[in-house]
């Protein structure tokens, strides 16, 4: 008839984090059944006598706030039953205790990677790299050992991005790797892995990243009209590169993905019609001479007989977003290492990539007057606060040279 529980640390079984299990020993009748918390520890810092986390656990403080929980759960339910005079077993009161769980059975490795892969059958490739890179940086602050979602505590987070600071990543770097961990969290929540309550990031706040303003790299116009205007031959191992980024820089700084996605079908005499990767917005531009003097190149030299694409980045054996994806990083590497090359010999002194064909597109209509609507609707902003950080480069230069002009 009696009944009770006890907290114990689970010796004779070893997690994949090199820890043992916590759990709740119901005994009812002289018979025990277990119960896991969630929650792990190893041997030196957990105190066999009291049945509680030593304080030299890294999540003492907020283990001994869910043993509490859990306890005063099991502790309800076997008063309730004593109350109602109903006869259970240890086993049956287990599964009462069970019947809400406060977080989830399987690993945060194990998500991670059933979630990437979901991502890569929906052909989000982009995203589930996303998800890939913060896994990898999770498990190297973990030293490769996969752990649960239960050991995930505020402290967790705090210690994460102070291990994720300590590696000198840029602020950008550590704000992606916190807001896709979170966005997990998020999914996790949804598929019914961890409960609906739990939410480690909460009071956690994100404010200090997106104060961060990224320096966006953008030429001048002057420059901008040298590097046009530059004479490399077709046999030059430069000349692609060169054209990518004159097409991207003319039709309103498109991105490197929609130059290589972009297809024959989708230029209509002067006119180019497509639809960003990105977001899905679709974009209607009236090509410039220079544009429609590339694509007659292109057109001529027919170096993609058996593919669709304008430009030679995809053949016809790319056929899966996941190669095609490969791919883009592959050849945007090689574009990269191209405008390095073009910028010394050009004596440029601003690190040239893609992106500064696109930075520069607002940049140059900017200094030219457009407002930033124009430029926010040019380049498929969401708003002009995007934008402005696109411009701010110019934008404080404008400031510069108004006020040294002004004082002499």
């Amino acid at each position: 008839m009696s009944s009770s529980l006890k907290v114990i640390l689970f010796k004779g079984k070893i997690l994949n984090n090199g820890e043992h299990p916590i759990l709740i020993r119901v005994i009812k009748d002289r018979k025990s059944s277990y119960l896991s918390i969630g929650a792990s520890s190893s041997l030196k810092n957990w105190d066999v006598r009291a049945g509680l986390p030593k304080k030299s656990h890294p999540d003492f403080k907020e283990l001994l706030l869910l043993i509490d929980i859990k306890r005063a759960e099991a502790s309800s339910l076997i008063f309730g039953i004593k109350t109602a005079s109903t006869e259970v077993s240890a086993h049956e009161i287990k599964n009462k205790i069970k019947g809400t769980p406060s977080t989830a059975s399987q690993t945060v490795g194990k998500y991670f990677d059933s979630f990437i892969l979901r991502m890569e059958n929906a052909n989000r490739i982009g995203y589930a790299d996303a998800f890939r890179f913060t896994k990898n940086s999770l498990m190297n602050f973990r030293n490769k050992h996969d752990f649960n979602f239960s050991e995930v505590t505020p402290s967790f987070l705090v210690r994460y991005e102070e291990y994720l600071d300590g590696r000198n990543l840029a602020p950008n770097t550590i704000f992606l790797y916190l807001r896709t961990f979170k966005t997990l969290i998020n999914y996790a929540r949804k598929d019914g892995v961890v409960s609906k309550e739990y939410d480690p990031f909460e009071g956690i706040s994100f404010a200090k990243f997106r104060r961060v303003k990224t320096r966006k790299r953008a030429l001048p116009k002057e420059t901008i009209l040298k590097f046009m205007n530059l004479e490399l031959p077709p046999s030059s191992h430069l000349y692609h590169y060169w054209n990518y980024f004159r097409f991207s820089y003319l039709c309103w700084g498109m991105n490197f993905i929609d130059t290589a996605y972009l297809k024959w079908s989708d230029i209509h005499g002067d006119t180019l019609v497509y639809t960003r990767q990105k977001t899905g917005d679709e974009f209607n531009i009236m090509l410039a001479p220079q544009v429609i003097e590339i694509l007659k190149y292109y057109r001529t030299a027919n170096l993609n007989p058996l593919a669709p694409y304008v430009f030679p980045i995809f053949n016809e054996f790319h056929e899966s977003a996941k190669s095609k994806n490969y791919r883009i990083k592959k050849v945007r590497k090689q574009y990269n290492d191209a405008l390095k090359e073009i910028g010394e010999l050009m004596g440029i002194s601003t690190k040239l990539t893609s992106y500064v064909a696109r930075h520069s597109f607002a940049n140059v209509l900017r200094q030219s007057g457009v407002s930033t609507t124009i430029i926010k609707d040019a380049m498929g902003h969401e708003s002009e606060a995007m934008t402005e950080v696109y411009t701010s480069q110019l934008d404080a230069s404008i400031l510069g040279n108004t006020i040294n002009n002004s004082l002499l």
